[in-house]
């Protein structure tokens, strides 16, 4: 196997929805709404990936992955983060090619769309759709993954702000972050 096969295999044991985006390999939209009910399984995410080999990967965030939710924040704002013994290494994790980190966490609830948090920190949820490691973007840099621990619960202060951004939240536009 490849490494975006391995990646895919490890991405479907998380429980996550992928789809391949990007230039070549979006979907029609029939199969992305088939895709933010369940997820696809493993043998079309193959076929999915051979069909588009350029293609990016991302992860349908939401109940169609099990309510996972993304906290995403930019490159400076870990060390201005107001929580206190505060570590990514402690749930999945991936840093995009703009530095931006992306923390996956579950949550007891369906979570809305994209919530702003605080300056540069949003909560993306509801059928967001999240690039995942190995995808490269069109500039040559590559997603990765920082921490490779399985997706935890959501800390109580992550669902707390969760709860309380939802009036600031917008829809999914079929792009990614």
């Amino acid at each position: 196997m490849n490494e975006l096969e391995n990646r895919l295999d490890m991405y479907h044991a998380m429980g996550l929805s992928i789809i391949p985006v990007g230039q070549e390999g979006m979907l029609s939209p029939a199969i992305f709404q088939r895709c933010l009910k369940q997820p696809a399984i493993r043998p079309q995410l193959h076929k999915w990936f051979r069909d588009y080999p350029k293609a990016g990967v991302a992860a349908l965030l939401g109940s169609a992955s099990g309510n996972v939710i993304a906290f995403e924040f930019g490159p400076n704002r870990v060390r201005n983060f107001p929580i206190k013994n505060f570590s990514y290494r402690k749930t999945f994790a991936t840093k995009t090619y703009r530095g931006a980190l992306n923390l996956f966490y579950r949550v007891p609830f369906a979570c809305a769309t994209r919530q702003h948090v605080f300056f540069g920190m949003h909560i993306l949820g509801e059928g967001w759709p999240c690039i995942l490691p190995p995808t490269i973007d069109s500039t040559g840099y590559p997603y990765r993954i920082l921490s490779d621990r399985p997706i935890s619960p959501a800390p109580n202060w992550l669902i707390d702000l969760a709860l309380n951004s939802s009036r600031n939240h917008d829809k999914p536009t079929g792009t990614a972050s």
